[in-house]
């Protein structure tokens, strides 16, 4: 994380914590007044899912490889949702927990091996209180990327995409003669001048993008993108004042 660290997140972490409502309950005299705290809502269960395809591990050499921010940023989170009263847990490695130990839990789930070497998760039935955070590159084809949210959308849950680039992967500010090496196999492609090659791969790039977005408006989902320059902390409230909203929202329909 940022050199402030996932501690000093404090700050922030107070505006998200478990809304309460007055409720008024008449006792024994008609003139008395009894008042108790309820929350307006059970905890919600978030289940994570963090991409460790190769991929991720690609790094421009200035800044930590994707898959060190999506790690971080993927245990912060769970960290600041239990904080906010909620269960979380690794879709399909972990149950959904409240504890305060979620981060321990959480990372020593992801030091085991990789049983399933994907880029999405494996769909599967879930709560229609379930709330996914896929947390990736979606460097893939949109059609795959499609095709998974569809599946889980069938049990109408929340879903954030929150998508992790290394800024060369949004820029590409190569020049001269250059060979691209594949992060998934041994193949290699040889592009020429990088500068002219760029406008190419910016336009794939911005195509990949609109068809992310279309695909996140299809399935109501929520999707941001984190580059490897940027400090985590910002997008980690962006993320967590997303979901209070959400809950706030929900509260609203719940009591109007």
């Amino acid at each position: 994380m940022d050199a402030r660290g996932p501690e000093n997140l404090s700050g922030s972490i107070a505006r998200f914590a478990p809304v309460k409502r007055k409720h008024a309950l008449i006792g024994g005299h008609a003139d008395t007044l009894y008042v108790r705290d309820h929350e307006w809502e059970a905890a919600r269960t978030f289940l994570i899912f963090i991409d460790r395809s190769r991929s991720m591990n690609y790094s421009s050499g200035k800044h930590p490889q994707k898959s060190d921010h999506a790690l971080i940023m993927g245990l912060a989170l769970a960290d600041l949702l239990v904080r906010s009263g909620e269960r979380v847990g690794l879709i399909g490695q972990t149950t959904p927990s409240a504890s305060r130990q979620i981060i321990d839990h959480l990372a020593e789930a992801l030091l085991q091996p990789i049983t399933r070497d994907g880029d999405l998760p494996q769909p599967l039935p879930l709560s229609k209180k379930a709330h996914l955070v896929l947390i990736g590159d979606f460097l893939i084809e949109p059609e795959t990327i499609e095709k998974t949210l569809a599946e889980f959308d069938r049990d109408h849950i929340s879903i954030t995409l929150l998508r992790i680039l290394d800024p060369v992967e949004i820029d590409f500010p190569f020049s001269g003669e250059t060979e691209l090496l594949s992060a998934e196999s041994a193949l290699a492609l040889e592009i020429g001048d990088a500068s002219e090659f760029a406008t190419h791969a910016r336009a794939k790039l911005k195509t990949h993008d609109e068809a992310l977005h279309q695909i996140a408006q299809n399935h109501r989902a929520f999707f941001i993108t984190h580059r490897t320059d940027e400090a985590m902390t910002q997008n980690l409230v962006t993320l967590m004042t997303h979901f209070a909203q959400r809950r706030n929202a929900g509260a609203l329909r719940a009591h109007g």
